[in-house]
């Protein structure tokens, strides 16, 4: 006569499980054991190259930092020839990093002094995109654009960008002198509304400012008319 089953406690039946999911999971990476070891070499490989992107990103920022200490000493005695190679270098060598970005304001800057326009746009236009983490030259990346327009006598393409950086860095000290240059702008396209509109902008959000005086003497002047 067969003897009864025992009956197996709750802790028998709970390890009993466990060992039976151990040795699936041991059957699962023995099936698979070469696909596992493939996708923990790729991750240790990307792990590997994220760092040494990391830390080759920060030796070009430190040497970018020192190479442009020397460039600016160039453009503040206005040595123009001395900087200008030395700023180009560091622009085009170091693309991305935020010495670079200030490099291309600084060139930016020069070629407008120079009236080489075109020359100017270009590396203002450069320190725009990589100089979002700094807004003073964010923003005066974007008011040299509009300064060159205004030179080439496109007013009202010059007076958009100006707009556009007064709104977009609304907090910065320069920004009602930018609605400033924007009215004269408009007014010199013949854009009345529009000049009024931001020279009203000025009274209203900037009270204080050293921009509000001859803000309301124009806007009262194109109210009179």
């Amino acid at each position: 006569m067969l003897s009864p089953r025992k009956k197996l406690s709750k802790r028998e039946i709970q390890e009993d499980s466990l060992v039976t999911t151990y040795i699936r999971i041991q059957k699962l990476f023995k099936q698979y054991e070469k696909q596992a070891y493939y996708v923990l070499a790729a991750l240790a490989a990307a792990v590997v190259v994220v760092f040494m992107m990391i830390n080759s990103r920060r030796q070009s920022e430190r040497k970018a930092s020192a190479d442009l200490a020397q460039a600016e000493q160039y453009y503040y005695m206005e040595a123009w020839d001395s900087a200008v190679p030395e700023l180009r270098r560091i622009a085009d060598r170091f693309g991305g990093t935020r010495s670079a970005a200030q490099a291309s304001f600084f060139l930016g800057n020069i070629y407008y002094l120079r009236d080489s326009c075109d020359l100017a746009v270009r590396y203002f236009q450069k320190a725009q995109g990589k100089a979002s983490g700094n807004p003073l030259f964010a923003a005066g990346s974007m008011t040299g654009i509009a300064a060159c327009l205004e030179n080439q006598g496109r007013h009202e393409e010059a007076a958009e960008h100006y707009r556009q950086a007064a709104e977009k860095y609304s907090d910065l000290f320069s920004a009602p002198y930018h609605l400033l240059d924007a009215g004269r702008n408009y007014l010199s396209a013949g854009k009345k509304d529009k000049a009024r509109e931001v020279f009203g902008k000025i009274i209203e959000a900037y009270p204080k400012s050293g921009a509000v005086e001859e803000a309301k003497l124009r806007f009262h002047a194109l109210a009179g008319e």
